[in-house]
């Protein structure tokens, strides 16, 4: 089971920071992959057992449907796509978020990815070289939104916005 692990230090309390991250459906407005996310009126938003869908394209046919598994208020959660159009050419994809306090105004957020690659040899294959890749370079792109939205206030709608936003923190 492959595991991909990606870090961000992020200038703000880890009570803010959690905030953030505990709105579950809130993910579009820092992850520059997905166009729209919005939770399940029968769910929390936050929690044990939240879910949202998430879409990655303006029309809503590319989706991921995940909820949380595991949560522990102010410190982390597990997550998993259980569902949806878009889900990733992998079988049990589940992650999990921690935050860690390293100063008053300090956050490092941890994301871990696990995920079974399929079975079949072309799928497998693609696992081994290019799902990786994808994995490590979304799962980046969403802490460092999240890096930028907090620090910034800035929606980070898309990766321009991303690039412009993490280039005027520096």
């Amino acid at each position: 089971m492959p595991t991909i692990t990606t870090t961000v230090i992020i200038n703000s309390s880890v009570e803010k920071v959690w905030s953030v991250l505990a709105d579950f459906p809130s993910v579009m407005n820092y992850n520059p992959s997905i166009i729209k996310s919005f939770g399940h009126t029968d769910k929390p938003n936050t929690g044990s057992g939240a879910e949202r869908t998430c879409e990655f394209d303006p029309h809503g046919k590319r989706t991921a449907l995940e909820r949380i598994t595991r949560f522990e208020d102010g410190s982390s959660y597990d997550f998993e796509i259980y569902g949806g159009t878009q889900t990733p050419p992998v079988d049990n994809f589940k992650g999990t978020v921690q935050v860690h306090r390293l100063g008053e105004n300090r956050t490092k957020v941890e994301s871990i990815i696990n995920y079974d690659l399929k079975r079949d040899p072309i799928n497998w294959l693609i696992g081994q070289t290019v799902v990786r890749r994808i994995m490590k370079n979304v799962a980046g792109k969403g802490l460092f939104g999240l890096k930028a939205h907090i620090e910034t206030g800035t929606m980070i709608a898309d990766a321009n916005v991303l690039k412009q936003t993490l280039a005027s923190i520096r």
